[in-house]
């Protein structure tokens, strides 16, 4: 009997250490900003909690917003109507149903489903508001606007992202040619660390010099740095006279992020006076000026509403403004990082 006992608790033990290692996965790939990752590990837990019985509606609201930020519109109303058909959905839960089906061509069917059984435990003057603000967007003319989407240059191997204009030509980060042969890792993302590049000819996608593509981000700004971290992204001003650009922090053993300004003066970039509210215990990153020349960024300083929040400082009497949370319309419990 004792014997059994014991095989009883290895194997539920042993469950139990491979539920918490999955989830610690997850959790993982969703700090990461990785949700197409971190979505098949939500999938199958919440799948597995509701085969045997369990409590799967945590599964299945991680497995929601994975999907939802992955871009995975049909798994993510999937796993949406799963939490509604409980009856007890909570209030974010049932207004991003709603999003889900409107992105999902569903629209005309969300007043019928604001007087069905799954949304009878909301307030009736929440239900009201709903029905108020669907009938407005129905009246409304139909989004006749039609985006084509491909990539911007599909024979790259490399990551590329946070692209910006710049004198007719496109700025973005990459990770350098010999990435994979250097230890070098963003210890956040688990990446190697990225560096500026730039074509000069926006319609030439993959120009090409001595058999490599050429990408002269070192060649046209000797000024940024370039150090042994993170370069970039940056990000110009509406006159291209100033650059905002995210790098990483020299002191600590957390290598945090901070942004360095750059006014454009006699033909080269020059380095402005530091960022007053970069700081040692976070991190200031990827800035992006507006149209009057503010700038919003993302960072982690205490008092936001989740992980990284975007906040905006103005540039006013040649100083720039303490940082202002763009507020819960914007920012939520998870990371907001790129503002453009």
């Amino acid at each position: 009997m004792k014997r059994l006992f014991l095989l009883y608790f290895t194997l539920m033990s042993g469950m139990a250490w491979g539920q918490s290692t999955l989830e610690n996965r997850a959790l993982q790939h969703m700090e990461r900003l990785q949700f197409a990752e971190a979505y098949p590990l939500w999938d199958h837990l919440a799948r597995r909690a509701e085969k045997r019985g369990g409590e799967p509606a945590h599964y299945a609201d991680q497995a929601c917003a994975a999907a939802h930020r992955a871009g995975m519109l049909p798994e993510a109303l999937q796993w949406s109507q799963v939490l509604l058909a409980r009856g007890d959905a909570p209030w974010d839960a049932v207004v991003r149903h709603l999003a889900l089906m409107r992105a999902s061509g569903k629209g005309g069917q969300i007043q019928r489903l604001l007087d069905s059984p799954p949304l009878r435990h909301l307030p009736p003057d929440s239900l009201d508001m709903l029905r108020g603000i669907e009938a407005e967007l129905q009246g409304q003319s139909p989004d006749t606007l039609k985006l084509l989407v491909e990539r911007y240059r599909p024979r790259a191997t490399a990551h590329e992202y946070a692209a910006t204009t710049y004198k007719g030509g496109v700025v973005f980060q990459t990770t350098p040619p010999d990435a994979r042969a250097t230890a070098a890792q963003d210890g956040w993302a688990g990446l190697p660390f990225t560096e500026l590049a730039y074509l000069p000819n926006a319609a030439f996608p993959h120009p090409m010099r001595g058999g490599r593509a050429d990408l002269a981000g070192a060649q046209l700004f000797p000024h940024f740095g370039h150090s042994q971290a993170h370069d970039g992204p940056v990000n110009f001003d509406a006159t291209t006279s100033r650059a905002v650009l995210t790098t990483n922090q020299q002191a600590g053993a957390v290598q945090r992020l901070r942004l360095d300004i750059y006014t454009y003066h006699d033909l080269q970039w020059e380095p402005e006076p530091a960022f007053p509210w970069n700081a040692a215990d976070y991190s200031c990153a990827h800035g992006a000026f507006d149209g009057d020349g503010s700038i919003i960024f993302a960072s982690d300083m205490a008092g936001g509403h989740g992980g990284m929040d975007l906040y905006i400082s103005r540039w006013r009497d040649s100083t720039w403004t303490a940082p202002e949370n763009l507020g819960p319309a914007v920012n939520t419990v998870g990371n907001e990082v790129f503002p453009y």
